[in-house]
């Protein structure tokens, strides 16, 4: 009996340093990104309302910075926009809800701090604009995701293209980062001219995990914890 039960014991102390040596592997955590869903502050009119391109709307819009554009693109906040003043992403229509959208090579940036070094993941949901409403005058936008202006993988991909008829999830590849603060930038590819004329997709709920990598040394201590309990054991 005694015998079972110290062996008993050294099985629980070995299945608790498995479990620590798992958790030391890293713990994701979910970075704060400001307005990610872009409902902030709320619009009370439904439609396409751009920001620096045409001034309707400030550059700096509810933690996010939209760039100052030329006449080859366009960025804003879409809301509820599925009726008469603007049917191109008729899914934003539940309770009249935000979006943000790239039209051409349209930008817009949030700087972010409180990142620890280790890897993360980028998440967001997107929809390109409705392309049967005129030709190939409207469509869908490619849709570049950058950290510190380096570009995101999307299964190996430095882009996506959002599909029209429902917002889609995407979650970039595994990225190494660094401790501290880093932009977040999503960034229109199509120009405008080409085939759609006037390119746009929208983006919303956009959120960062973040997970830690422990030091090797942390490691080596819980592995040479259980190879000695192995051999006592024995």
């Amino acid at each position: 009996m005694k015998n079972r039960l110290q062996s008993n014991g050294v099985l629980g102390t070995l299945a608790a340093l498995a479990g620590a040596m798992v958790l030391a592997t890293g713990a994701m955590a979910d970075m704060i990104v400001v307005n990610g869903d872009f409902e902030s502050p709320a619009l009370s009119v439904t439609g396409q309302w751009y920001t620096a391109t045409s001034g309707v709307l400030p550059s700096s819009w509810g933690g996010w910075t939209f760039a100052t554009s030329g006449n080859s693109s366009g960025n804003g906040i879409v809301r509820g926009a599925g009726g008469v003043d603007s049917p191109d992403f008729p899914h934003l229509l539940s309770g009249n809800m935000q979006a943000a959208f790239v039209e051409g090579t349209g930008t817009f940036s949030q700087t972010i701090s409180g990142f620890v070094a280790g890897t993360a993941t980028v998440s967001f949901e997107g929809e390109g604009r409705n392309p049967n409403l005129a030709g190939t005058l409207i469509g869908p936008n490619s849709v570049q995701v950058t950290l510190d202006g380096v570009p995101l993988l999307f299964g190996g991909v430095n882009s996506v293209t959002p599909a029209y008829g429902a917002l889609q999830s995407f979650t970039s590849d595994l990225f190494a980062v660094t401790a501290g603060t880093h932009t977040l930038a999503f960034t229109g590819l199509l120009p405008y001219g080409g085939t759609p004329t006037y390119p746009m997709s929208v983006i919303d709920n956009i959120s960062i995990a973040n997970e830690t990598i422990p030091e090797p040394t942390t490691l080596g201590l819980l592995g040479l914890g259980l190879l000695g309990l192995m051999r006592r054991r024995k």
